[in-house]
Parts: C-alpha cells; sequence; structure tokens
C-alpha cells in the first residue's frame, strides 16, 4: 500500500468496472491523493447501447449478468465479473468518496478511426462527434454513450461545505 496523500493524480482506466468494491477503491484513491489532487476515471458505460466491452453484445449493458452470463458461456468464453456503472452511479459514487469539482464526459472519436470504417459507423461515429458539441445532445450521450470521462478534485481545505470530509479505511483496498 502507498502511504497517505502521496500522489497528485491518480488513474483508473476500465477499473471501477472490475473491482469487487467500488467505494473501497475510490476511498483508497482519496487516501493516497493529496489535497487539490485530481482523479482521473474512465468507465464502460452500464446503459450504452453500443457493445459491451467484455463480450461485444450490442447494448450488453442493458443485459442482466445471468444472461450475460449465458451468453459467454454460450460462445465459448468465460462470464464476465462486472460491476458497470451508469452515469448517475458513478457521479454518486465520486460525491460520496468526498471529491469535489466532478466533470463528466464522454469519449472522442479522432478523425482518421472514423474514416477507416464502413459507410454506416462512419456515419454514426460523425454524427456521435456532433452530438458531443452540443450541450443537450451531450448530456444524453453521458446516459447512453459507450464510456464516461470523470475528472474530480480532492478538496484543499479541511472541510468539506462546512461538514467533515469522509472518513475512509485505511485499509489497502487489495
Amino acid at each position: 500500500p502507498f502511504h497517505d496523500a502521496r500522489f497528485d493524480l491518480v488513474e483508473a482506466q476500465g477499473t471501477l468496472e472490475n473491482v469487487r468494491d467500488q467505494e473501497q477503491a475510490v476511498a483508497e484513491a482519496y487516501r493516497v491523493m493529496e489535497a487539490g489532487g485530481r482523479l482521473h476515471v474512465s468507465a464502460a458505460n452500464r446503459f450504452s447501447l453500443g457493445p459491451a466491452p467484455h463480450l461485444g453484445l450490442p447494448a450488453g449493458g442493458l443485459v442482466p449478468d445471468r444472461l450475460a452470463a449465458a451468453y459467454a458461456r454460450w460462445r465459448g468464453a468465460l462470464p464476465p465479473q462486472r460491476r458497470l456503472l451508469s452515469f448517475g452511479a458513478l457521479a454518486a459514487l465520486l460525491r460520496r468518496g468526498g471529491f469535489e469539482r466532478r466533470r463528466y464526459s464522454v469519449p472522442s472519436i479522432p478523425e482518421t478511426q472514423r474514416r477507416s470504417r464502413g459507410l454506416l459507423l462512419r456515419t454514426a461515429a460523425t454524427g456521435y462527434e456532433a452530438a458531443r458539441r452540443f450541450p443537450l445532445l451531450h448530456q444524453l450521450l453521458l446516459l447512453i454513450g459507450p464510456t464516461l470521462i470523470a475528472t474530480a478534485e480532492k478538496p484543499e481545505r479541511r472541510t468539506l461545505g462546512g461538514r467533515e470530509p469522509p472518513r475512509h479505511d485505511r485499509r489497502s483496498a487489495s
């Protein structure tokens, strides 16, 4: 385990949906982060209409775990051990973890990647990129887009809005 307040940046790319205790993982990030430090999170979206990250099944995050496991076995794969997050669940997780200045986004699709696809996927990706630029459509993409990106900061001050910051278990998240 790392010492308290050791890092100014913690990255969790595709991590939270693969840990047993998401609350403990966020608490551990908070613990090892110095005041004013940043957390960067990228997570597969539970309510994405795109293919599930572990199975490739369209809208696979909407499929109940039991059916997803059956589908995986039918395809000769191991059933995913997933805990996919929705936008609301990720926002609540970071809020409960004591993080401030939380910002949420969806990833861009680079032009070179869009050009390399067939007409249907290229058209869909171009529409997605256009939607990212409009606030209302951007909010919709946070609900159903394939990936959620979050940045959040550990407060500089010792209190959060006049109350004590959350107390986190000091044990390692191993």
